[in-house]
């Protein structure tokens, strides 16, 4: 069974950015398991320890977005993170902060990051990034990659 993370971003983000920032820090990186590349697109790339990422333009929803009615804005760009081997997750988690970082530093505009669609583990709104306040998965290793943020209890979806 295949455990998934998301990133989601509003405006101004462009799918074509956020590829390229994550790209760039998979190559400065070097995330990918050899013999993958580094271009994080819609078919992704394979990181080291067995997870996959990949990024593409977030398509409009026929109904209204819950991460609007949630959290204030629409996303415009989803990166997932998938990996099916438990035993990889601690190298598979380092790589996925390390870019989530990349992209919270390099793209603009309001984001979201949690697993499975509902879980909220950080947010990013008016520039003002939060980390829940959960620890099951914000090991003080995981926590020391991250930019400045503020630490709060925050709504799951």
């Amino acid at each position: 069974m295949a455990i998934e993370h998301a990133f989601d971003i509003g405006t101004p983000a462009t799918a074509e950015r956020v590829e390229a920032v994550l790209s760039s820090a998979v190559e400065t990186g070097r995330l990918a398991r050899p013999g993958h590349g580094s271009r994080v697109d819609r078919a992704g790339t394979v990181l080291g320890g067995g997870g996959h990422v990949s990024a593409y333009a977030s398509p409009p929803l026929p109904f209204p977005d819950p991460m609007e009615e949630v959290f204030g804005f629409v996303p415009v760009v989803h990166v997932s993170f998938r990996i099916s081997d438990p035993q990889s997750m601690p190298e598979h988690n380092h790589n996925m902060i390390v870019l989530l970082t990349a992209a919270l530093s390099g793209v603009e505009g309001d984001a979201w990051f949690g697993a499975n669609g509902e879980i909220t583990y950080l947010t990013r709104i008016a520039g003002r990034i939060t980390v829940d306040t959960d620890k099951t998965f914000w090991t003080p290793e995981l926590v020391a990659l991250l930019p400045q943020h503020d630490t709060a209890a925050l709504e799951n979806m």
